[in-house]
């Protein structure tokens, strides 16, 4: 009797769990599962997906070779390691320095997360005017200095500096509110202990600070890929057109070449199918190594 009362309660716990874990999988099923199935059914076809004529895997040959492809692969991958770095790297160092100004502590947060606020449509298009030759507001400041002006958005290494540069303002402040809650959380009694045996700055950061915020780090970085990704698209077409040289085309650009310009909706799916292996491939990577760093430091 006990038993079947046991299993009767059991029963209605996992019925519960189910229930409230169901919306979230609906959700993923129709707007992630089923989308994805029917891209690479498309994939499968030339011109405008199912209504096209079946082709097999010429579209994933073709990517694959066109040298274009591999090279808004490269772009795409300078790019998203550089927001991983560089927006990981300041937004730590920022939000150390704002730890330390408890004064304005409030007024400071707020300055650093307002570029995140704004739209990266409206960030893009502020920075495109301040960049832009000769007249851009930076140039303008420049020459009346007595400098030359600098075709930031003209010359490919400049150009792409230029982006990366956007993103990183854009996401920086982001990146400073998640390691604040991060360094909030490591108990104070381990840097009083590090003061005691003589650590500075440096030490006290590499053998405390940073093991202890792995999972922040891990969480930083996966959230600047995802941005990264999707922002730089934004960033390519509003400030730069892809340009100089296609020294800035991204892999999106590229999935929206085929898809609205050429109306080939066969090919654009076959590159977000490959890009979607090969980004999901690289984060795999990621994870499992600072997985395997975060539990060698403990």
């Amino acid at each position: 009797m006990s038993s079947k009362r046991l299993s009767k309660n059991a029963l209605k716990r996992y019925t519960f769990g189910y229930a409230l874990v169901a919306p979230a999988f609906i959700i993923l099923v129709v707007f992630f599962v089923w989308p994805l199935i029917q891209g690479l059914k498309i994939s499968f076809y030339s011109g405008l997906g199912v209504r096209g004529v079946f082709v097999g895997s010429q579209n994933y040959t073709g990517t694959l070779t066109d040298p274009r492809f591999w090279n808004s692969f490269r772009v795409s991958m300078i790019f998203t390691f550089s927001i991983v770095v560089f927006s990981g790297l300041f937004g730590l160092l920022l939000a150390i320095a704002l730890l330390k100004k408890p004064r304005m502590y409030v007024l400071y947060i707020a300055a650093a997360f307002m570029p995140y606020i704004t739209t990266p449509v409206i960030g893009a298009l502020i920075w495109n005017n301040l960049l832009a030759d000769p007249f851009g507001i930076i140039n303008v400041v420049l020459t009346s200095l007595g400098f030359q002006s600098v075709p930031w958005l003209k010359t490919p290494v400049l150009a792409l500096i230029s982006i990366i540069f956007i993103q990183v303002w854009y996401t920086i402040g982001y990146n400073a509110v998640l390691f604040m809650a991060g360094l909030q959380a490591i108990p104070t009694s381990y840097y009083e202990a590090a003061e005691i045996e003589g650590c500075g700055f440096f030490h006290k950061l590499v053998y405390i600070t940073i093991p202890l915020l792995i999972p922040t780090i891990i969480f930083v970085a996966v959230i600047s890929t995802l941005y990264g990704f999707v922002n730089s698209y934004i960033l390519a077409e509003l400030v730069t057109g892809g340009g100089p040289f296609e020294a800035t085309n991204v892999m999106l650009s590229y999935v929206f070449e085929y898809a609205f310009d050429r109306f080939d909706l066969g090919r654009a799916n076959a590159v977000t199918m490959i890009t979607f292996v090969l980004f999901t491939g690289l984060a795999f990577i990621q994870f499992n190594y600072q997985k395997k760093k975060f539990f060698g430091l403990y």
